[in-house]
């Protein structure tokens, strides 16, 4: 009978190997697929950003020149080329055209919106502005029983002091 026994290990001992083996083959076909997703995304990132700089460098070039001698108007027209490699468009929007809505006084705001097409009525009418939620108050803890009161000690972040129970 042991010799059947000793088959019944070498057995199990042969199929554990091969279980292992086959986790290691797993692990390192998965490892090997990561590297060359990682490697695929580090190319396609730099193509991106070279494409993006090539894109800011025309922008320059446009804007540098007059719009008559083929100069980039601000008006939001889009500018764009191919590349093999990708696709690049361009817009460009003067912001000194834009109304900042928190430092625009009444005047202005009633203008743009009657420019937007609001009612008279309602453009005309003062903005009421919401008052600011407050951030509800913390409860008093007590200490626990048989606990001292609280006493102030430095954090160990250091720098500032935090309120601890005696610990």
């Amino acid at each position: 009978m042991t010799g059947g026994r000793q088959r019944g290990i070498a057995l199990v001992a042969v199929l554990w190997a091969l279980v292992l083996l086959a986790v290691i083959a797993a692990t390192v076909s998965r490892e090997s697929r990561t590297q060359s997703r990682l490697a695929r995304n580090f190319v396609d990132g730099a193509q991106a950003e070279a494409l993006a700089d090539g894109g800011v460098h025309r922008a320059i070039d446009g804007l540098s020149r007059p719009v008559a001698a083929g100069g980039w108007r601000v008006d939001g027209t889009v500018y764009g080329w191919r590349r093999p490699d990708g696709e690049v468009r361009i817009r460009i929007e003067d912001e000194g055209g834009k109304v900042d809505l928190n430092r625009a006084g009444a005047a202005l705001l009633r203008d743009l919106f009657l420019a937007a097409g609001a009612e008279p009525a309602r453009a005309i009418a003062t903005p009421t502005i919401p008052a600011a939620p407050t951030a509800p108050r913390m409860p008093i803890t007590k200490p626990p029983a048989g606990r001292p009161g609280p006493r102030m000690r430095p954090s160990r972040r250091g720098g500032s002091w935090i309120k601890s129970w005696g610990c």
